[in-house]
């Protein structure tokens, strides 16, 4: 990496070629810079669940690795810490919290570690918990002090230009250069689809019965446990038992093990399966052919982050999201201000802040609104928001050189079918089934 002190990432799962597993481009790009470095690389990430799956996959790639959590005993962190010491593991996972534990010892061993990198992954949580939820992911810049400044690289799938800006600013590197790749996703149909909340369950149900859809995986994203509950009796009450994947469900153990069965690492396989959020992140099943919205989420780049668990293998896929209609927020869209209102009221922060991140979430509600209702190319919208209008820059050797070694680009596989705006429907296709039954049997185009 050069002199550079600090830099961005944003780059979704895309297909891949065969050379790679689907979704590996963003770990790529800190995993090869650390590598030629001979210490050891920090890498921040927010859920235990991918912490382990990383470390895994590059353990099983002979590359040291190690992750200390809250899970491990003192005994095997102070082992881990030791490794860390004697530079026997290049890549040590943390969450944000734990440069803030009580033990002495512990953050003194982080302290003196002196890594060669400091890695924030899924670096759009810094803007979506820094405040409010986890607070130590808005500390991200004091801990890079205290580990004496080592150059900052910070990755996401997710992050339109203005969250771009306030993530660089809360990390304390507003100079750092910025990549956007990859955010065109052409193998994923994107359809809009109108319907009152009464009748999602049975459109859902309708679905995931059709005859394309049978063995393949299908994510239903819902916006509260109560919903997703109601929404798998109801599929109960049809015959379609669907497992419900959130964070009260049982145990941490019973949450892994639906997540494996789902992954096809256990029996017996779940291919179809209703989820909150938090299910989404860092999920790494290349074949998920269908997902959908029970209703919008709460942003553009929770959508994006959402709808890009299907077609990994860059294969067909289908994005479906129901929609209200009508003029003036529904019930959808009141129901995510409610939401916002209730986390900015629990935060703990002083009236001025509480209130100014509400308006910040109320813009992003409104920003994903607006193109849900918008009669042009939906998927132009979307990339335009992260990327802006599309201008070729002009870069500095040094840039052209960067992107050349680590931002190749490859021209996409294009498809017959773009969104529900540009897509030429035949009026003969009366419901939904027919309309995501149809994408598939155009197949890809030329």
């Amino acid at each position: 990496m050069g002199n550079f002190r600090s830099s961005w990432q944003h780059l979704p799962g895309n297909p891949c070629s065969s050379s790679a597993r689907p979704g590996s481009g963003k770990s790529l790009c800190f995993q090869i810079p650390a590598l030629l470095r001979r210490g050891c690389t920090m890498v921040v990430s927010p859920l235990k669940t991918l912490m382990a799956d990383q470390v895994s996959g590059l353990l099983r790639k002979k590359i040291p690795a190690t992750f200390v959590n809250s899970g491990l005993s003192a005994e095997e962190k102070e082992i881990r810490y030791d490794m860390v010491g004697v530079n026997a593991v290049k890549f040590l996972y943390l969450a944000p919290e734990r440069f803030f534990v009580k033990s002495r010892r512990e953050r003194k061993a982080l302290a003196e570690s002196k890594p060669e990198f400091l890695v924030v992954d899924e670096a759009h949580c810094v803007d979506a918990w820094g405040r409010d939820f986890r607070p130590e992911y808005g500390r991200l810049a004091e801990v890079r002090e205290k580990l004496g400044s080592p150059p900052i690289l910070a990755f996401t799938a997710t992050a339109g230009q203005a969250m771009q800006q306030r993530i660089l600013a809360s990390l304390g590197i507003e100079d750092a250069e910025v990549f956007v790749r990859g955010v065109d996703r052409p193998n994923i149909a994107m359809v809009r689809w109108q319907a009152a909340s009464s009748a999602r369950h049975h459109e859902i149900a309708s679905l995931l019965r059709l005859p394309v859809l049978a063995g393949r995986k299908v994510m239903v994203f819902v916006p509260t446990a109560r919903i997703g509950q109601e929404l798998q009796t109801d599929l109960k009450n049809n015959g379609l038992d669907v497992p419900f994947y959130h964070s009260k469900l049982g145990s941490e153990w019973e949450r892994q093990e639906l997540l494996k069965r789902f992954q096809g690492e256990s029996r017996p396989v779940v291919n179809h399966i209703i989820c909150t959020n938090a299910f989404g992140m860092g999920l790494d099943v290349p074949d998920v052919r269908l997902v959908i919205h029970w209703q919008q989420p709460a942003s553009v780049e929770d959508y994006l982050q959402e709808f890009g668990r299907a077609g990994r293998d860059g294969k067909q896929s289908v994005a479906v999201t129901f929609t209200e209609g009508g003029r003036g927020p529904g019930r959808d869209v009141g129901l995510l201000r409610f939401m916002a209102e209730k986390t900015a009221n629990g935060s703990g922060l002083d009236e001025v802040t509480a209130r100014a991140m509400l308006k910040q979430r109320y813009s992003q509600i409104e920003d994903l609104t607006n193109l849900l209702a918008s009669r042009s190319c939906f998927r132009r919208g979307i990339v335009e928001y992260f990327e802006g209008p599309k201008v070729k820059p002009r870069l500095s050797l040094g840039m052209k050189i960067l992107n050349w070694v680590f931002s190749k680009e490859v021209t996409p596989k294009r498809f017959r079918y773009c969104c529900d705006a540009c897509a030429a429907v035949d009026r003969r296709l009366e419901n939904l089934q027919q309309h995501v039954a149809s994408v598939f049997a155009k197949q890809a185009g030329g």
